[in-house]
């Protein structure tokens, strides 16, 4: 009980905090923009990954403004994102992956579920970054990356697992290579992850072809004004609305069709530990009666990562899969749903890839075989 209440205690404390302009009054150079992001698969559960310390100075971020927000509203986490000014010089950064709840009760979290360290940067005048990161049970990361997803400081983590174990993780990690030519704007859609602020939207994708505006209703599901930008060839984004730091997305749905969708964006899509996200695009191709071969078997190969998973939202969105593969027919996706269907100790998973790989017809030239050794799911 003490435990508890000290936790509780220091969330409200936290509002209370001291914090430092990264950009002090007397500096006259040119400055950079860093933003800190989050993935929120449960209304009352997210995890965070924000700058805490700018040269040893505590600095305002998306967990605190998270944790003001969410104050007295019961079991909802209401998900903030951050940005802010830093100057255009080298800096040292402390960052932070963790795991934050709605309710001081649930904080019972591993060690692993928070990983934070310090790295160097030197922002370029004018540039976005985003901090970006992994949290599990088994293992936590954070770096910064810019704009097109290219990482710019090391990778700080903290896991249980061991080299051979943590490789899967690691290997979603972007490396500093820098991106081609061919990194469009449905790549930098398929990007967009919670917490993006409006101006790095835009200087992704554009600004939006539409805007709606919906104020926040007391005593309901809509605790927040939102805002949602609509881009015709790409799909739509709400933000929260909470004040113009804070003017962050929550979430990106796509509505182009499946005769304009590549494999590679929606690779990148399905490239998230957040099961709803995949879901919903596994959701949109199979009202859709997807049928092309290459989207297939992205998706395919996403349940073969996916095949261990044991957290609710991830295995509904394997077996949304199961469901795709098995509507489509093809005889390619039978050999890997017998395997998903004998090795998951998991019943609903086990049930979905035995009866869809019944949909399927026997016999096929050309079986899918699955990338060795990916398995982050």
């Amino acid at each position: 009980m003490t435990r508890i209440l000290s936790i509780g205690l220091a969330v409200l404390v936290s509002g209370c905090a001291s914090y430092v302009d990264p950009v002090p009054d007397d500096y006259t150079g040119e400055t950079a923009l860093i933003n800190d992001t989050f993935e929120q698969p449960f209304a009352g559960r997210g995890y965070f990954f924000y700058l805490e310390e700018v040269d040893g100075q505590p600095v305002e971020n998306a967990k605190y403004k998270t944790e003001r927000h969410t104050f007295g509203q019961g079991r909802s986490l209401l998900g903030t994102g951050y940005i802010r000014e830093v100057p255009a010089q080298p800096l040292t950064l402390k960052l932070t992956a963790r795991r934050l709840e709605s309710r001081p009760i649930a904080y019972g979290m591993t060690n692993y579920e928070r990983s934070e360290g310090e790295v160097e940067l030197t922002p370029q005048p004018g540039q976005f970054y985003l901090v970006r990161g992994i949290v599990t049970q088994e293992f936590a990361a954070v770096w910064v990356e810019d704009i097109q997803g290219n990482r710019v400081t090391r990778v700080i983590e903290s896991t249980s697992l061991g080299r051979d174990g943590a490789a899967p993780y690691r290997a979603s990690i972007p490396t500093r290579a820098e991106a081609g030519e061919d990194f469009t704007r449905e790549d930098a859609f398929a990007t967009i992850r919670g917490g993006e602020h409006y101006r790095v939207v835009t200087a992704k994708i554009g600004e939006p072809d539409e805007t709606d505006y919906e104020p926040a209703v007391p005593f309901s599901n809509k605790l927040t004004d939102m805002t949602t930008f609509h881009y015709a060839d790409l799909g739509t984004i709400v933000f929260n609305t909470f004040d113009d730091d804070s003017f962050a997305a929550e979430v990106t749905l796509t509505t182009r069709s499946a005769e304009s969708l590549t494999p590679d964006a929606f690779e990148r899509r399905l490239d998230t530990w957040n099961g709803h996200i995949i879901r919903h695009e596994i959701q949109e191709l199979y009202r859709n009666e997807l049928k092309d071969r290459e989207i297939l078997d992205v998706a395919a190969q996403r349940l073969w990562e996916g095949r261990h998973a044991e957290d609710d939202p991830m295995l509904d969105a394997m077996a949304w899969i199961c469901q795709l593969l098995g509507q489509s027919g093809d005889a390619r996706y039978r050999e890997l749903l017998d395997e998903v269907a004998e090795i998951s100790e998991v019943r609903k998973l086990h049930r979905h890839a035995a009866n869809n790989r019944e949909r399927l017809r026997e016999g096929s030239d050309e079986p899918f075989r699955p990338a060795a050794d990916e398995e982050p799911g």
